[in-house]
């Protein structure tokens, strides 16, 4: 008698066991499946559950989206900094050609004297739209900058919560 006491409590434990281990593990496999793939942030977990594990679930769910978007915004973020970083490449051509023709015209100082200012002058604006794209990259660069920390930050706080439910699993599966 003892012993069938013993057997059911033994399936009973099983199949609680199962029921808390194999949520977790699904958790553990979508979060690995995401480390080690492509990084897909378009992939969400199962946040159904009314327990801690779907407490979890719709935590970093709400961390992925976010990420997603700030990585989508750091994207848009590059791709500005790279059309400004054309532009500023074209001004900058374009106040070399000003400069050797503002050199070519300077030699014939007396008979050029009125171009020679109108040149001077257009390389004066180019210059002040030179700087006014340096300091739009500046603040490009100092916002990717504080994106990629928050980034790092955020990776860091969910692999150490990773971390944490792989031991969870270790001690229930053991």
């Amino acid at each position: 008698m003892s012993i069938a006491i013993m057997v059911i409590l033994c399936l009973l434990l099983s199949v609680i066991l199962s029921q808390i281990v194999n949520p977790i593990r699904r958790v553990a496999f979508i979060l690995k499946d995401i480390a080690e793939g492509e990084g897909d942030l378009r992939k969400r977990l199962d946040s159904n559950s009314k327990d801690e594990l779907g407490e979890l679930a719709k935590w970093f769910n709400v961390f992925v989206e976010k990420l997603q978007v700030l990585i989508t915004k750091i994207s848009k973020d590059t791709e500005l900094l790279t059309v400004s970083s054309k532009g500023l490449e074209e001004k900058s051509k374009e106040l070399f050609c000003r400069s050797k023709q503002v050199s070519e015209k300077s030699t014939n100082a007396n008979s050029e004297g009125i171009k020679l200012s109108q040149n001077i002058k257009i390389f004066v604006n180019s210059a002040d739209q030179i700087s006014g794209s340096i300091n739009n990259m500046a603040a490009a660069s100092e916002e990717m900058a504080s994106a990629s920390q928050n980034v790092a930050s955020s990776i860091r706080q969910w692999k150490n919560l990773l971390a944490t439910s792989q031991s969870i699993v270790k001690e229930n599966h053991q």
